[in-house]
């Protein structure tokens, strides 16, 4: 690594101090040769060359940005962890030679603060799900991946039954439990392309993209399996029981979260008045375009395809 103390990136002598404002930068500063040999280095990016692995007088190639381009780049440093970078090139003289500046800031720790933001934003503290505003940040696009597909948006409004009563005697902590369990239940269950959030105390919402037969019923299925083996543990505390409203968004339909969400509650609040011995129930509220016509009649419909009664008669009293 060699340096000319008299020459700055323009090839001309600098003013007296200019070299040491360089030096003491607190960002990165390289001049790279045509080659991509590293001909000058300041403090900072001494540091930053030390801090990644296999640097031996050339720039790793994710740092090698063309002059006049910028970008942002992420690598691993000697310990394994992530550094980003955000990269700045422009093409200088140094020494009377074509060279390339490089501008180097570290912004890792920026972006971990930002990621632990937006956790702390977008996320369920208890559960690690989304929250209300993260559902509703994300579902607009995964209801346009669907309707590009052709595919109805499926939400399952999932309802912890009960949970007063555990609280009261069983106190909070037991509570959380019972709520984080829930979580596993639906993390378990659905698919990680799936929708995931806790939107209330007990609530629960998962969107699903309707991509073939019987998706609906199989996880369903797959719902009561899960919860009848949990509760069939011996020495449990509490017994798990949910509600879960069935709503469907099709792809010929303008997207509306709330009719989305109110079919799919509404559903849930009818599967909760029903009584049965086993831990799950469901109704299936069809599809949000006919929710009007429901609105009309609170009669079970069957054949008109927007409301079914073809309960799993599973919940705990």
């Amino acid at each position: 690594m060699t340096k000319d103390p008299n020459n700055g990136p323009s090839g001309n002598a600098q003013p007296s101090g200019f070299e040491d404002i360089v030096r003491m930068h607190p960002d990165g500063v390289l001049v790279l040769d045509g080659a991509g040999q590293i001909l000058y280095a300041n403090t900072a990016g001494v540091r930053l060359l030390c801090r990644m692995a296999g640097i031996e007088g050339d720039v790793p190639e994710e740092l090698n940005v063309p002059a006049g381009n910028s970008a942002t780049v992420t690598l691993a440093d000697a310990a394994g962890c992530d550094m980003v970078l955000e990269v700045a090139s422009r093409a200088v003289e140094w020494g009377g030679h074509a060279a390339r500046l490089l501008y180097i800031n570290d912004v890792t720790r920026h972006t971990s603060d930002y990621a632990s933001l937006e956790q702390l934003v977008y996320n369920d503290h208890l559960t690690g799900l989304y929250n209300r505003r993260g559902l509703e940040l994300v579902a607009e696009h995964h209801w346009a991946v669907a309707a590009r597909d052709e595919q109805h948006v499926v939400a399952f409004f999932i309802d912890l039954d009960g949970l007063k009563q555990i609280n009261d005697s069983r106190g909070h902590n037991a509570g959380d439990q019972a709520i984080a369990e829930l979580s596993e239940v639906v993390c378990s269950v659905f698919r990680d392309a799936d929708i995931k959030a806790r939107i209330g105390g007990d609530e629960f919402v998962v969107l699903v993209n309707e991509d073939g037969a019987n998706v609906v019923d199989n996880l369903l299925e797959r719902i009561r399996h899960e919860v009848d083996d949990r509760n069939a543990y011996p020495a449990r505390p509490y017994q798990l029981s949910i509600s879960i409203g069935i709503g469907r968004h099709g792809p010929e339909e303008s997207f509306n979260m709330a009719e989305l969400l109110r079919v799919a509650d509404k559903s849930m609040y009818r599967a909760k008045q029903q009584r049965g011995n086993d831990a799950v129930r469901h109704v299936d509220g069809g599809a949000t375009r006919t929710a009007a016509v429901a609105e009309e009649d609170d009669l079970p419909r069957v054949a008109g395809g927007f409301y079914s009664e073809s309960i799993y008669q599973m919940i705990a009293v």
